[in-house]
């Protein structure tokens, strides 16, 4: 009896795509400049964030925050930029993904090749080019994920202070949608930001170099202390945290040539002198953790008190 044909073998079923990998929640944008006799704040700093960071894929912030770091040593060595991109390489760190390096371009000085000195208030060419330096970070990293924050090379995360951000965003974005910048350090640093906001400030700094320095220039921003940032924000609210999530670990800031007395320490609130009037949290928000708040604490969402933190939580380098 003739053998029949076997029926052809069903057709394997094609293996499942790939989810669509998500951009970064959070996007730290880091200038880097070296620092005399080679001090190395940039190892350290990027140490503290990545400690907060998972290699678990399952975790949900696996993959969604990244570091940008730029060298802004504009052709000078920068010892420890190159140190920490060798080290983080992803092919031999684990948490190397999470970070990028970049290398800032020439920008020239729309005043031309002048080396006036300025003053506090009144950039000198110094500052102008740190200016431009903000502005480059902002154009390069500014739109690669939903949220971009401002951080200074020499500053400590502090413990929880991701998932303090994750907290704060969350609780923002159910009673001020749509604001304009969360306020957690002093200086040019934890002020985060909307992706979509960053082209326009990169503008608003090339524009203004020559008229306020950087860190300043970002308060009259977000507080739309001028018809033409008042025009941009209108009615967004720009919210203070209550505690400082970011401490100060160097001996200056990258931003002024004097030497500071003290930074406030993790925790600590964020009122007046550290922070300028208009963006520092108040005392009638005392029931709250950010300014401006509810007239009274919401039972559905309670804050959460941080101050345990502050007490015992030690400064950089303190010892027992």
């Amino acid at each position: 009896c003739p053998e029949l044909p076997q029926p052809a073998p069903p057709a394997a079923a094609p293996a499942p795509a790939a989810p669509p990998a998500l951009k970064p929640w959070l996007v730290i944008g880091m200038p880097s400049a070296p620092r005399t006799n080679d001090a190395d704040y940039v190892n350290p700093t990027l140490d503290y964030i990545l400690d907060q960071l998972p290699e678990d894929p399952l975790h949900p912030l696996f993959g969604r925050v990244l570091v940008v770091v730029m060298n802004n040593a504009h052709g000078q060595a920068h010892p420890a930029f190159d140190r920490a991109r060798a080290r983080l390489d992803p092919a031999t760190h684990p948490k190397g993904r999470y970070v990028r390096f970049e290398v800032n371009g020439p920008q020239p000085d729309p005043l031309g090749d002048r080396h006036d000195a300025g003053t506090n208030d009144r950039p000198g060419w110094k500052v102008r080019q740190q200016t431009r330096d903000v502005a480059s970070l902002l154009e390069v990293a500014g739109e690669l994920g939903e949220f971009y924050m401002f951080m200074e090379d020499d500053f400590r995360m502090c413990p929880h202070a991701l998932r303090s951000l994750v907290y704060l965003v969350e609780k923002a974005d159910r009673l001020y949608p749509n604001w304009i910048l969360l306020r957690t350090c002093f200086g040019l640093n934890g002020g985060l930001i909307h992706a979509e906001d960053t082209a326009f400030l990169a503008g608003y700094y090339r524009e203004h170099q020559a008229r306020r320095p950087p860190d300043h220039m970002l308060v009259e921003w977000f507080a739309g202390e001028r018809p033409q940032a008042k025009a941009y924000v209108g009615n967004r609210k720009h919210i203070a945290f209550r505690y400082n999530l970011f401490e100060h670990i160097g001996f200056h800031s990258s931003l002024r040539s004097t030497k500071a007395t003290r930074f406030a320490a993790c925790y600590e609130e964020l009122t007046e002198p550290t922070l300028f009037q208009v963006e520092a949290f108040k005392p009638e928000c005392q029931h709250d953790d950010i300014w401006p708040c509810p007239p009274r604490a919401d039972p559905a969402h309670p804050m959460i008190d941080l101050e345990y933190l502050h007490r015992t939580i030690r400064r950089e380098g303190e010892t027992v």
